[in-house]
């Protein structure tokens, strides 16, 4: 099985190696030429290193996924988002192979939360709009295809919530957080983890799934545990949204629904907790090995 990866060089792209390279024959766009990988933007380019390589899955971890940054740049948002994913997935059906894609929770306003597969989008952002709409062009075009939903999404590599606030605790003593918006924190690897698993048993169904770790967090609930598994003194502050200067309004409560993926795979996520002891753990072996 020939798989491309796409967006290798993001966090979730590089957490995807490592798996993908044990479920067949990977390939990223950076080994193809790019020097940090396909950009969707640029028209033509992913169609064209599809239909020269005609692999046998698609592995899209590319997105545009600066929230507050696509207000101002919603067409580069939606040139990546939606036009480059809707490039991809036609170049996909055209040389028959499968779409692996992940969207977000921020495809839902967050008042009707927990989310389910079936219910009703409605992003209150630029960023959300966009990824629906990327969503609605793979769904649309044909291709075979799986679309991971997925949420709070971290790593110890990376632009991410758990790397910032390791940074700010390294600049300061104390810390406001966010207590009134709630999630799912969700550990790249439990998402690199099922799409392994997915490809190795080939028996899911096309269509959206929501993926993400088990349980419920506010950001401030989850910094305090990234502080304690890391060992960092801080003072913590809880705070509402409102306090917080912001330029994009994003969902009170975004968290999903899994059963649908835990009844298609026979899969249980962890806890969101356990998820982030297992990364913190990582990142020390790794900083160990260095």
């Amino acid at each position: 099985m020939k798989i491309l990866l796409l967006g290798a060089s993001g966090q979730l792209g590089q957490t995807l190696i490592p798996y993908l390279e044990q479920a067949g024959d990977l390939v990223t766009s950076a080994r193809q030429g790019a020097d940090e990988g396909l950009d969707l933007a640029h028209r033509g380019q992913a169609s064209a290193l599809i239909k020269k390589l005609a692999p046998d899955v698609i592995v899209n971890a590319a997105a545009y996924t600066q929230v507050e940054q696509a207000e101002q740049e919603s067409e580069q948002a939606f040139a990546i988002n939606r036009d480059g994913v809707a490039e991809v997935a036609d170049a996909a059906r055209a040389v028959g192979a499968r779409l692996i894609h992940f969207s977000t929770d921020f495809v839902f306003d967050g008042r009707a939360a927990p989310y389910s597969e079936t219910d009703t989008p409605a992003p209150l952002n630029v960023y959300g709009q966009s990824k629906l709409e990327g969503e609605q062009a793979i769904s649309t075009s044909g291709c075979h295809h799986w679309i991971f939903r997925t949420s709070w999404v971290y790593n110890f590599k990376g632009n991410n919530f758990f790397n910032t606030m390791l940074r700010l605790a390294a600049e300061r003593d104390a810390l406001q957080v966010i207590n009134d918006q709630r999630g799912t924190p969700t550990w790249t690897h439990t998402i690199a983890r099922v799409v392994r698993r997915s490809l190795a048993e080939k028996g899911l169904a096309d269509g959206i799934y929501h993926l993400c770790d088990d349980g419920s967090s506010s950001w401030y609930d989850f910094a305090r545990e990234i502080f304690r598994l890391n060992g960092v003194p801080i003072k913590l502050t809880p705070i509402g949204q409102d306090a917080w200067p912001s330029k994009v309004e994003r969902p009170a409560d975004s968290r999903l629904i899994t059963e649908k993926l835990q009844a298609a795979l026979g899969w249980q996520p962890q806890s969101w907790q356990e998820s982030l002891a297992e990364c913190v753990a990582m990142k020390r072996e790794t900083a160990g090995n260095a």
